[in-house]
């Protein structure tokens, strides 16, 4: 006997929304389906959950005809339960479908792209009434199906919105990489033949594209897409845009969503009426071009917009205002418009930024008021899934037996055995080839006093993958690496959901025409790609769930506002997740800046409960995290190491730790400390062999390539390197493969012949000598053996001179001023101007891109007007053709 939530429909004297009263009955029925138990059933509802004592499935995993038998036998509530769920599963009577279709397509490698393209999608169809739009990848979406079905005389067949970023240096996100490499060979193949027609003509389209300035083919993918499209005959509905991290993403593409969905459903609208689509200029309009530090430090200016005392100021004046409030409307949205929809006592609200109490919740954060308007709320996503509950006992205990045994796989192509499923193979055309690897060594790099934590890990792969393919990296290269969530945090997080963590499920796709469809082309069975086709609660959000980073998505903060009972937690969500400028600086202040987990979010909204199927279904997929490689497989055969920072924090919700980068310290860290144990006790003696501690679960790991950065094979060319901190991991890379390729090419020449080998410089930065210098034996030894001509480096907090050293029993003295890296360029500018502008040297930055890259970059446009003679603006051209040249070549992070 299982005890189930029934529910009786009233109507509301004040609404002209359905509510639910709910009772409880026993019955002996395996499953039935539920709505969700809410206090309103709407179309914004995205998951069903059953309250009860123990987990009840959301759907019967039972034959049909047994399901239809016990149909027959239902009486009273359950009789009136059973009608209800089968009107809501008899699909309505949908007017004839238009002859084009409306398609949002997306290629996202960390998921902001998706994020936007999927809230264009819900725009669409829920505000301009656009039922019948669709919403992929563009893997999904596949080349083919954006051409004609049949002959077209150039009537609209499709309106196609792109949106898309570039990964790596200049790469297709792996969710697009199919796509682009057949559109490029369909471009290819038109172009040569002349008498070849324009085989899109009766698309329309427009794209945003997404990247950042800092890197060399910025844009390199977007800009490519657009125009092989627009050559195929293509035309444009709506100008594109291209929105730079530098200027700030998310007001770029608010503006221009402003602007296109209009757009769209004016052309759509002409075409129905057979009329002509107005088209436009594919390309983005120009602007004025910001060159040198200053386009650099765009991006600070707009990170320091939001101010801890702007937003007690404003937070201030919003709790005047609210505290004389009675305002009582609901909340209020409009179409390309921010302003409110007010009467004589309903108040504007100026910009709160949430960071001084405008009312305190029972969690202790700041609310507000639930009586406020809120305006410029996104529309909901539609659910893409729904939960099946798997009651088949053997199933279960299968399940969650081989999850128990996963032994560190992270991949669903690597547990068919739980999905009993084995057709998907390890790599895809469009995706990353994944190999399994094991950790062979791990040493800490910091003194055991810092607050810092950095880790040298080193990776051993299988001897059947070694030199294949999928394995082959050089210098320069990167490897992903697929992570595992905090235990803790998963377990925080089925507490604050009550939930069982071992609840079994199998995941299956929402109906087209519930708010929108999926794209036709989308593999029919696998809606979450991420998630396996079977499996527990607990393994979701272990390995397949970004339950750490989600609450930067506005898409999820939306959908929880639905499920908030009190309505100033509600109101707090929907400012949050507002499109205005006042809403953007509160999610800046509250969200992006502290960074809290999903399980910190919820704890701050108590009366928020979202279903499961909501997280589930919204909560994007835990994302590879990307290391530099800091080795050459010339020195290192079937062995891949990295060097990574331990990220940890506090903010105002709580503990915050980097996910990939805990995950690998909890491995190893019983290991490195009895390294450190041993080296402490036994100083000087043989290496410990660290083997018998190091995890012996296997972790999924894929090589990405570097693109131009990598270190030129011509030995005669000089190079100029610069990494402070973990950017200093790839150089080491450099030097060791340098280093191999003189010997290799000193044993091919004659006896005696000498190797021309360019000059080399490395500019390193650390805080002290005696905490954080990362690979000092290894570059000092670079040095020793010729191989590195120049090392300097900076210590930004070194330790004072003691007495010692500075000559004197009694006295110290100070520390020395901080230096850092652009200092030392600085000083060395005369020689790295001749190395530069006379012979053919090339230069490489890795690492912050916010600070330090833009500093550096300043660094050589002033050495080169200092000791070259050159104008400021000339500088900043020099640099500028050495990077189209891939001499001077980046890989920065934000």
């Amino acid at each position: 006997m299982l005890a189930y939530w029934l529910f009786k429909k009233e109507a509301s004297s004040n609404s002209n929304k359905s509510t639910f009263s709910w009772s409880c009955c026993s019955v002996a029925q395996d499953t039935v389906s539920h709505p969700a138990p809410s206090q309103t059933i709407s179309s914004a509802n995205q998951g069903i959950l059953v309250k009860s004592s123990s987990p009840v499935p959301l759907k019967s995993t039972s034959s049909n005809q047994e399901q239809a038998e016990s149909d027959e036998m239902l009486t009273g509530g359950l009789a009136i339960l059973q009608r209800f769920r089968q009107q809501r599963e008899v699909p309505s009577v949908a007017p004839a479908a238009p002859s084009f279709r409306i398609v949002f397509a997306y290629g996202s490698q960390m998921g902001a792209s998706e994020e936007i393209a999927r809230n264009l999608h819900a725009e669409a169809v829920q505000k301009l009434n656009l039922k019948n739009a669709e919403i992929s990848s563009l893997d999904e979406l596949k080349l083919p199906s954006i051409f004609p079905p049949g002959p077209n005389d150039g009537r609209p067949y499709m309106f196609l919105t792109i949106v898309t970023s570039s990964t790596g240096d200049g790469d297709p996100p792996d969710n697009a990489a199919s796509f682009f490499a057949a559109l490029r060979r369909k471009h290819q193949e038109v172009t040569s033949d002349s008498s070849s027609s324009k085989p899109l003509d009766g698309l329309f389209f427009t794209l945003a594209g997404l990247g950042d300035s800092n890197f060399n083919r910025f844009m390199h993918i977007p800009r490519t897409i657009r125009t092989r499209v627009h050559e195929l005959g293509a035309q444009a509905f709506h100008p594109s845009i291209e929105a730079d991290d530098v200027d700030g993403i998310e007001e770029s593409v608010t503006k221009w969503q402003e602007s296109m969905l209009p757009a769209l459903l004016k052309a759509t609208t002409a075409a129905k009426e057979k009329k002509t689509v107005p088209t436009t200029s594919p390309h983005p309009p120009q602007k004025p071009e910001v060159k040198g530090a200053a386009a650099a430090s765009k991006k600070d200016n707009e990170n320091d917009k939001v101010t801890e005392a702007e937003g007690e100021k404003a937070a201030v004046a919003v709790a005047s205002i609210l505290a004389s409030s009675n305002t009582t409307s609901d909340v209020t949205q409009a179409l390309g418009s921010n302003t409110p929809i007010t009467t004589a006592s309903t108040p504007t609200l100026p910009a709160p930024l949430l960071s001084t109490a405008i009312s305190a919740g029972p969690s202790g954060f700041p609310l507000i008021s639930g009586n406020a308007i809120i305006t410029g709320v996104p529309s909901v996503m539609p659910a893409k899934s729904r939960l099946v509950i798997v009651t088949d006992r053997s199933l279960i205990k299968s399940v969650l037996s081989n999850e128990e045994n996963l032994d560190g796989l992270q991949n669903d192509n690597d547990i068919s055995n739980i999905t009993q499923d084995s057709s998907t193979s390890s790599s895809s055309a469009s995706g990353p080839m994944w190999v399994s690897s094991r950790i062979s060594d791990a040493v800490r790099f910091t003194a055991p006093w810092s607050d810092r934590r950095v880790l040298h890990v080193e990776f051993e792969m299988d001897s059947v993958v070694q030199d294949t393919p999928a394995t082959r990296y050089l210098p320069g290269d990167a490897i992903s690496v697929q992570p595992c969530n905090d235990p803790e945090e998963v377990e925080a997080l089925l507490s604050v959901l009550g939930v069982d963590g071992d609840l079994v499920f199998t995941v299956e796709r929402v109906d087209g025409g519930k708010g929108g469809s999926e794209a036709p082309n989308a593999t029919a069975n696998r809606v979450l790609p991420h998630i396996p086709r079977t499996c527990s609660v607990r393994h979701a959000l272990s390995r397949c769930l970004d339950i750490s980073g989600s609450p930067q998505r506005k898409s999820l903060i939306r959908s929880l506002a639905e499920y908030a009972s009190d309505a100033s937690e509600k109101n707090t969500l929907l400012f949050l997740c507002s499109t205005t400028k006042e809403g953007r600086d509160a999610f800046a202040y509250e969200i992006q800046k502290p960074g809290p987990t999903l399980s910190q979010l919820l704890t701050r909204f108590p009366s928020c409960k979202p279903p499961l199927d909501l997280i589930i279904d919204a909560v994007p997929a835990l994302a590879p995290r990307m290391y530099s490689l800091t080795c050459s497989p010339l020195a290192h055969p079937g062995r891949l190491q990295v060097a990574l920072s331990v990220v940890r924090f506090t903010n105002k919700y709580g503990n915050r730790n980097g996910v990939a980068t805990s995950w690998i310290d909890r491995l190893t860290k019983e290991a490195v400390e009895k390294a450190n144990d041993y080296a402490m006790a036994t100083p000087g003696n043989k290496k410990f062999d660290i083997s018998k501690f190091l995890p012996k679960q296997r972790i999924q790991i894929a090589i990405r390539k570097g693109g131009d950065f990598r270190v030129p094979e011509d030995l005669s060319i000089p190079i100029i390197m610069i990494g402070p901190g973990t950017g200093v991991a790839p150089f080491r890379g450099f030097l060791e493969h340098r280093r191999v390729l003189k010997m290799l090419k000193e044993e091919e020449g004659e006896a005696g012949e000498a190797v021309a080998v360019g000059e080399s410089w490395l500019f390193f930065g650390c805080r002290r000598e005696d905490e954080d210098y990362l690979y000092k034996d290894d570059l000092e030894s670079f040095v020793s053996d010729g191989t590195l001509s120049h090392l300097k480096v900076a210590f930004s907090r070194p330790a004072p001179i003691t007495a010692s050293q500075n000559n004197n029993d009694t006295v110290s003295s100070p520390p020395p001023a901080k230096t850092y890296v652009q200092h030392l360029v600085a000083r060395e500018g005369a020689a790295l101007a001749k190395v530069i502008c006379e012979k053919n040297g090339h230069v490489f930055i890795c690492g912050d891109g916010a600070h330090m890259a833009k500093d550096v970059h300043a660094a050589l446009e002033a050495l080169l007007v200092q000791h070259r003679g050159m104008t400021a603006e000339l500088a900043s051209n020099y640099l500028a053709a050495m990077l189209k040249a891939h001499r001077y070549v980046k890989d920065v992070w934000s």
